[in-house]
């Protein structure tokens, strides 16, 4: 495995060179992107920002033009770069095959070259010396390894470098366009040894040869101007890269760099600005923090017209609208020996009320209309929060409103709409450029007022696709049983909970998101009960997998935890929410255990999913794979809105 996280490499380049920038015939569809760095520093930034992460035995063909960044990304990888920022992790050895002259010495013969390049591969003297027949043989050079290379053509001096190479044994093989090596029977021969060698090692390959890639690879990751601007299925990436090419060909755009910041020597016109509205990526919930990811995927590396730019944090405008909001206790349902669940249906509010306080909002938020003026599109997060006229939902549909008056496309999506007045509907969800909705519940619900919704699994899916699953033994949790009891926990529902997997021969670890008022009772409580708690907020987005695949088992009151666990292949008892998001989305995915209604549910539920655990983990993990693909269904509908 190796894996990389916000890699940035700059390279320090001379004052002078600021010159290009006012050039009118500098080729700007090549390099990297210069500016100025924090220390005043004129700089070459050759890598911006590159994250991500291949399994053992993936094969990833690196895509790009001239000066993308492909063979310095190969040396990062390698260690022959020092990141400016990032870190770039590996799992056993690491081979980079990226020159096939290093490492050897003119005035040596064939056979001391052997041994020179050989070291300079970090091959040991023993393992050199058990190899150098078979690596004789394979160069076809005969009498002539007891010559000085010097005395060697080009093609004599390649054969004999890729022999050595071709008999390193490696975990991970770096490859830099190099195998044309010597006539076509030999590069026949080459590749047949390449694809020996690496049959079960990772391999990463730069090649501008697209066939050459579809033949050794089955992943792609294209590079432009030291950007990822695609990763994954080869052949998305490979269609993402010809579509950009001949955009490319077609305009050719001249930006001008800013004074202190890293500005593309490419053109940008063509790239719409986006405004993210309801950016919930610093709150400690790791959903919330998975979405934001998910955006920040989809806007950099799938929908090519158009990147987020700016954004405005969650809960924006919500305490203007409080006064008139539904009240949150009047959106839950609570009975005895029942799990809280929503309610179907609340109260109006006054629509002229909250039409004269949007009206005041949007006149007097002068960094608002700065926000739109400085961008093409809005994208509106709805995070599962419109419905019952709740005081999120006001706001949010209100900043949407907003925008649209602005002159703006508004994108709405990965929304829970449920039980909003029909004339807010009407007013300003129907006039969304694309509405998204994460359950076929949600879309029904809008169709009989006339509105058309794309309906996919949570995005949160796509966010989960690139980590890395491990094992991270924090405890020894075979017996234990992971809790999380989400926004409608209570002191009952919680000791119910706990009594119940005590009563199946069990114990407890409490998973706390930390949102809702829930970390503090549950603090109490399990200190109470001598419950062991772990607090969300701790993790990055990827480290509350591995926590949560070290238990057999969950129960689960939280819809983004639940798709950690599908991700995780931990069976789990899920519990009811304050709308339809857990039911519905455990239908979209295909898991078959339906949330308890009851106390007296959870432990034959319990014993059930215990008992059936094996099958149940695998059909958890088809149950992320099928979100997954239904989130991918979704980039072309956004790429023909943008």
């Amino acid at each position: 495995m190796i894996k990389l996280e916000n890699v940035i490499l700059d390279f320090p380049i001379p004052q002078k060179v600021k010159k290009l920038e006012n050039k009118k015939n500098v080729d700007q569809a090549t390099g990297g992107m210069m500016g100025t760095q924090t220390d005043g520093k004129y700089a070459l930034r050759a890598l911006d920002n590159i994250s991500f992460t291949l399994q053992p035995g993936d094969k990833l063909g690196l895509i790009g033009h001239n000066g993308a960044g492909k063979t310095t990304l190969l040396r990062v990888m390698a260690g022959l770069y020092a990141p400016t920022s990032g870190t770039v992790t590996a799992e056993g050895k690491v081979t980079a095959l990226l020159n096939l002259s290093f490492g050897m010495d003119p005035e040596a013969t064939g056979y001391e070259n052997i041994l020179l390049r050989g070291l300079y591969l970090g091959m040991s003297r023993a393992e050199i010396k058990s190899k150098t027949e078979c690596i004789a043989d394979f160069s076809e050079l005969s009498d002539f390894l007891n010559l000085p290379v010097r005395t060697y053509s080009a093609g004599m001096r390649a054969r004999l470098a890729f022999a050595v190479s071709m008999h390193i044994d490696a975990s991970t093989v770096l490859l830099d366009e190099a195998i044309g090596a010597g006539d076509a029977a030999f590069f026949q021969k080459a590749r047949q040894k390449l694809d020996s060698m690496v049959s079960g090692a990772t391999l990463v390959f730069a090649s501008h040869s697209n066939q050459t890639i579809r033949e050794i690879c089955n992943k792609g990751l294209l590079l432009e101007h030291g950007k990822i601007k695609a990763f994954g299925d080869l052949d998305e990436v490979l269609n993402t890269y010809e579509q950009r090419t001949q955009m490319n060909q077609c305009s050719i755009a001249n930006v001008p760099s800013k004074k202190g910041a890293f500005a593309g020597l490419s053109g940008k016109d063509h790239i719409k600005k986006v405004l993210l509205v309801n950016d919930t990526g610093a709150l400690s919930n790791p959903g919330c923090k998975a979405v934001r990811k998910a955006y920040k995927l989809l806007f950099e590396r799938h929908i090519h017209k158009a990147e987020i730019t700016k954004s405005i944090p969650v809960n924006y405008w919500v305490e203007d609208f409080r006064e008139i909001a539904i009240p949150g206790k009047e959106t839950i349902k609570r009975e005895a020996d029942y799990f809280a669940s929503g309610v179907e249906t609340t109260g109006n509010i006054d629509l002229e009320k909250w039409e004269s306080i949007r009206k005041n909002l949007a006149v007097s938020d002068q960094e608002l209309q700065l926000a739109f003026s400085e961008t093409d599109l809005v994208l509106l997060n709805g995070e599962g929060s419109i419905h019952h006229n709740s005081v999120r939902a006001l706001a949010l549909l209100a900043l949407a409103k907003t925008a649209i008056e602005a002159g703006k496309k508004v994108l709405l999506m990965n929304a829970t709409i449920q039980d909003i007045m029909p004339d807010l509907i009407k007013d300003v969800i129907a006039r969304c450029e694309l509405v998204h909705v994460r359950e076929a519940a949600s879309q029904k619900y809008l169709a009989q007022y006339g509105v058309d919704a794309i309906v996919t699994a949570d995005l949160a899916f796509m966010a989960l696709q690139t980590d890395t699953v491990i094992k991270a033994l924090i405890l020894d949790a075979s017996q234990y049983v992971v809790v999380t009891g989400g926004v409608l926990s209570n002191e009952d529902s919680l000791n119910q909970i706990f009594d119940a997997v005590q009563n199946a021969g069990l114990r407890s670890v409490y998973f706390s998101v930390g949102d809702g008022g829930e970390t503090e009772l549950a603090r109490k409580l399990c200190a109470k009960r001598n419950v062991p708690m772990v607090d969300a907020f701790e993790y990055a987005i990827h480290k509350p997998i591995s926590f949560l695949k070290q238990f057999p088992l969950a129960i689960s009151g939280r819809h983004h935890i639940n798709v950690f666990l599908m991700r995780a292949g931990v069976p789990f008892v899920p519990l009811p929410s304050n709308t339809w998001k857990i039911e519905e989305t455990l239908k979209l995915v295909n898991y078959p255990i339906q949330p308890v209604k009851t106390y007296a549910e959870i432990l034959p539920t319990l014993q059930e999913v215990r008992e059936n655990r094996d099958k149940l983990s695998q059909i958890c993990q088809d149950s992320y794979l099928s979100g997954k693909a239904s989130v991918d269904d979704l980039i072309g509908k956004i790429e023909s809105c943008v």
